[in-house]
């Protein structure tokens, strides 16, 4: 943004040309990325695992579900209303954890057999499209004005001529490259164009890396439901009663923001999900 604005606003060469400079490094680097994420669908779902790990093992997560020692106290026969509170918090974010992981996995798994991977690709090189544009209008208009002279021309352009010609194609604009920098640019956006559309071509073409991400996915799904199991261990360890009695157990200690949110993820969830 503060390129674009850079060469909007201000008529100073050195800022034209960092300007400009930066804006074909960024365009560069998200072409980069764009296309290698688009190939390398699993890298999305191995950062979903990195988190559930992260998430699972996180002391703030034990902190939270784990019943304090003073509830603890053996020599404590009925809880007053705070320490009732309490522990009916502990509970309700013990069961919400367990509950959250496993809703995690499943809409994994949902994402994996839709077709949100190909849309969530479309978007990115529509984005990518949209931004070339803005960027080599932008370069090209700065070209313009540190040396009007780059152009050749029968009248002063206008932005909108300008970004015309910065579309990713040959010819049909109303001006036409003449200094070396202008030419170099031109030919990196016809060069773009090509990539870009086999990239985009390739998306709907490449089965391979759809059986790829089925199997990326699938092992992701299994290690967040693992994790999902582990923290079901912890939850009995730490409470004595099963994920189900729990439920049963705050469902009778009244309605709270914890039955809303567990109610909500287990009605998405399958029958038995987190015993398969």
């Amino acid at each position: 943004m503060l390129s674009l604005v850079g060469i909007a606003v201000f008529g100073s060469r050195v800022i034209l040309v960092m300007s400009a400079c930066y804006l074909a490094l960024y365009f560069v680097a998200l072409m980069v990325r764009t296309i290698w994420f688009s190939v390398n669908p699993s890298h999305f779902l191995k950062s979903q695992q990195m988190l559930i790990d992260k998430f699972s093992n996180a002391s703030f997560v034990s902190q939270i579900t784990t019943v304090s020692p003073e509830l603890r106290d053996s020599s404590l026969e009925k809880f007053s209303a705070t320490q009732l509170t309490t522990f009916q918090s502990s509970l309700g974010m013990a069961v919400l954890a367990s509950r959250a992981t496993y809703y995690w996995a499943y809409q994994l798994e949902k994402y994996r057999t839709s077709a949100a991977t190909l849309i969530l690709s479309t978007v990115a090189y529509v984005s990518l499209y949209v931004q070339g544009i803005v960027a080599f209008s932008a370069i090209n208009w700065a070209i313009f004005k540190i040396n009007p002279d780059a152009f050749s021309y029968a009248a002063d352009p206008s932005f909108l001529q300008v970004a015309y010609y910065s579309l990713f194609h040959g010819a049909g604009s109303a001006i036409s490259p003449v200094s070396g920098v202008a030419v170099m640019v031109k030919i990196a956006a016809n060069v773009v164009a090509p990539l870009f559309i086999t990239a985009l071509v390739a998306q709907f073409l490449i089965n391979r890396r759809q059986v790829e991400q089925d199997a990326a996915a699938e092992e992701t799904v299994k290690k967040i439901k693992a994790a999902g199991a582990e923290l079901e261990k912890k939850f009995r360890r730490e409470y004595e009663v099963s994920t189900e009695e729990a439920i049963a157990r705050l469902q009778e200690l009244g309605e709270n923001f914890f039955m809303v949110a567990i109610t909500a993820m287990s009605a998405q969830l399958p029958p038995d999900y987190d015993a398969e």
